[in-house]
């Protein structure tokens, strides 16, 4: 009995951090990370701010625990994505497809996103979740990079950091000129994106077309 009312507490905590940091993402998107305040976030999560408290230790306990739930949810869901698949190619295509999900989701993302790195950089406690989520989306680079040319389908001679940090790269650069541009451009930006990264990585450039690496 004990035992039960024990994990069904475990997941009404769970469940209100959740809606609290459903709120705080939601809210940092359209107020900023430095115009959202506590009222902010308890009035979109429909709590109050003292059980908000209960549950976090401050506001920037919120915004880290956030962070970190927004990242890892990414990271995991392009995992598993990436991971269903053996072919490399296919993996890599997946990576990119994965990071130009709607216009709603992306600007949504990157709009908290760019915020935090803004923080990040100025900021120890802002900038491990940043690079936690950094490592893992780099390692699971690494892994289909190398199977890659393990089964002679990109370059020899790719150096594996330089690849993996210009997948990233791309992705990230490509989606923030989209942010600036028209909301009607962002398959225009996918496709380069996936264009100028499979030009970077495969051997056979024929593949492009013949396997419709851009559609």
């Amino acid at each position: 009995m004990g035992r039960t009312k024990g994990k069904r507490d475990e997941r009404l905590v769970k469940s209100r951090k959740v809606k609290i940091m459903i709120a705080t993402y939601l809210t940092v998107i359209e107020l900023g990370l430095v115009n959202t305040r506590a009222s902010d976030i308890a009035q979109k999560a429909n709590v109050s701010q003292a059980l908000m408290f209960y549950y976090f230790k401050s506001m920037e306990n919120i915004f880290i625990e956030t962070l970190h739930w927004v990242n890892n949810r990414i990271a995991q869901r392009l995992i598993r994505k990436v991971d269903s698949v053996n072919d490399p190619i296919l993996q890599l295509k997946i990576r990119v497809d994965d990071s130009f999900l709607s216009t709603k989701e992306n600007r949504r993302f990157y709009l908290y996103y760019l915020d935090f790195l803004r923080e990040g950089a100025r900021s120890e406690i802002f900038k491990k979740p940043n690079l936690d989520f950094n490592k893992t989306v780099f390692e699971k680079s690494l892994s289909y990079i190398q199977n890659g040319i393990r089964q002679n389908c990109f370059r020899d001679n790719l150096d594996l950091i330089t690849a993996a940090s210009m997948i990233k790269a791309n992705i990230d650069g490509f989606m923030i000129q989209w942010l600036f541009d028209a909301e009607d451009t962002f398959h225009i930006y996918r496709k380069r994106c996936l264009d100028v990264i499979f030009r970077y990585v495969l051997k056979d450039l024929s593949l492009i077309d013949k396997l419709n690496l851009l559609e």
